[in-house]
């Protein structure tokens, strides 16, 4: 490596979800020329990538200004002074530590968060640096928020969501569904992740047990670990229909829920984090889901989707119904969407998008 290739510096912290953990891994890896360096504010895990130390930075106080201050003297102690920095930020709360090191970088690259809406935004972009910034989206949706927010398109790049494709290719059905509890007579709902409020998964556990009145052989796949996962839980005790429900642990990985799963589901009720969808229209899964821009980017005129209202388990209930009483042809995504699918989600083709919007940054020194 010369000594003026640039270096890119990560922060994130403890809100740094698994999905943006998989992506970081893969694109800290060193495959490149630019020299990476790892700054986790505060607790939680860090990300993990062989041969490359995670520099930890703690306050005393929960204080940004204090954990700002703290983080631009361990990053200006430990990164070399001489090439272009480009400083790249994983979350919420890592941004507003990160806004201290503007002046120190070449650029700087923020991530940005897809559940948030226009007021979120607006109060999200005021720990954001924009002159010397860009601004990573999932989904040309939440540029658009953006954009009504007066953010300039140049300043906007999309990301698609990674799936690991090799994983997915890999995963043996019969297995994954044994991980899952199902049996071969049991058909899979998956309840998409990520579990939580803006995903509407209480509302597919609510309409999964009125399907079973009609279909008995209906069993919902929910991932454990979340908050929402357990609120969830206590409404499948409250009906006594913990029989009807398969709940799986973390380390049940997502190409192993979408290949074990019949059919997925995902309700969401406002923006959204996107890659379960991404996940499920890689593995050519059908779809329930809610009217909302996240889900008609990715799947609206890709097949096999039967739509419901938000918030209205009856009405997603005979959603789920039509879906599994569908002839199986209409439940099947063509093989060009899913290899389409695959090839944009793929690891490699997400880093190449990173590498690009990271050249470019560099430029502007």
């Amino acid at each position: 490596m010369t000594p003026l290739a640039p270096v890119v510096i990560h922060v994130t912290a403890a809100d740094l979800d698994p999905a943006q953990r998989a992506v970081l891994e893969r694109l800290a890896a060193p495959q490149d020329s630019y020299a990476h360096y790892l700054f986790h504010v505060g607790g939680g895990r860090g990300p993990r990538v062989p041969g490359l130390p995670v520099q930890r930075v703690h306050a005393p106080f929960d204080w940004p200004v204090l954990g700002a201050g703290l983080l631009r003297r361990a990053v200006l102690a430990r990164v070399p002074a001489g090439p272009p920095r480009i400083v790249h930020v994983w979350t919420r709360a890592a941004a507003r530590r990160a806004v201290g090191l503007a002046e120190d970088a070449a650029a700087m690259l923020f991530e940005v968060p897809p559940t948030l809406d226009a007021a979120g935004l607006r109060t999200w972009l005021c720990d954001v640096p924009l002159a010397a910034a860009a601004l990573a989206c999932p989904l040309s949706a939440v540029r658009a928020r953006l954009e009504a927010l007066g953010v300039p398109r140049r300043q906007c790049l999309i990301v698609p969501p990674l799936v690991d494709v090799a994983a997915l290719e890999a995963a043996d059905r019969d297995a994954a569904r044994a991980r899952c509890g199902l049996s071969s007579g049991d058909t899979a709902v998956l309840i998409l992740p990520p579990i939580e409020r803006g995903s509407g998964a209480f509302y597919t556990a609510w309409a999964g047990m009125l399907v079973e009145k009609i279909r008995p052989d209906v069993r919902l796949v929910l991932p454990l670990g979340s908050a929402e996962g357990n609120r969830i839980g206590r409404l499948v005790a409250a009906c006594e229909h913990r029989w009807m429900f398969r709940t799986v642990e973390p380390d049940v990985s997502l190409p192993e829920l979408v290949t074990a799963a019949d059919l997925a589901a995902h309700l969401a009720l406002g923006p959204v984090r996107p890659f379960g969808l991404a996940a499920a229209l890689a593995a050519g899964r059908a779809l329930v889901a809610t009217d909302n821009a996240a889900v008609r980017e990715l799947r609206g005129d890709r097949g096999a989707v039967w739509w419901c209202r938000p918030r209205d388990p009856k009405d997603a209930a005979r959603a789920l119904l039509a879906a599994l009483e569908a002839p199986p042809e209409a439940r099947v995504v063509s093989a060009v969407v899913t290899a389409a699918a695959r090839e944009t989600f793929f690891p490699a083709a997400v880093r190449a998008v990173y590498a690009a919007a990271y050249a470019e940054l560099a430029a502007r020194r």
